[in-house]
């Protein structure tokens, strides 16, 4: 089970790494740093994140990151690659504790990749 939950962590750091050097041009050192300021917006957004994240409502955040997405806006792929990215470094404990699973941050993931047009050259 140990296996399969670290093999599960490492295809999502791919796929994030994947959309952040392939699709977005950036270093993977930039998630760790804030995100690009877009008019402000994009800080505010990431700042409704943390706190969702920061109180346990990780379905309300992403519910909301899926029901606002602007597919032809990048910014939009830049807070979902920060969602999924900041959810995968929770401890699964924390995942369940929450009604969340790694699985379910895949498939969110593979969502906006499709999404935005990006599945065939992720391969999802």
């Amino acid at each position: 089970m140990i296996y399969q939950k670290d093999w599960l962590m490492r295809q999502i750091e791919a796929m994030i790494e994947a959309i952040v050097q392939f699709l977005l041009h950036k270093e993977k050192e930039t998630l760790q740093a804030p995100l690009e300021i877009v008019g402000g917006t994009e800080t505010e957004l990431k700042t409704r994140l943390d706190n969702w994240l920061r109180n346990g409502e990780l379905c309300k955040a992403e519910d909301w990151l899926f029901e606002n997405m602007d597919d032809t806006d990048e910014m939009w792929l830049r807070l979902a690659v920060y969602l999924y990215s900041e959810m995968n470094k929770l401890d699964d404990n924390v995942l369940r504790e929450h009604d969340f699973s790694r699985e379910e941050i895949q498939s969110g993931l593979t969502d906006v990749c499709r999404r935005f047009g990006y599945g065939p050259l992720l391969g999802v």
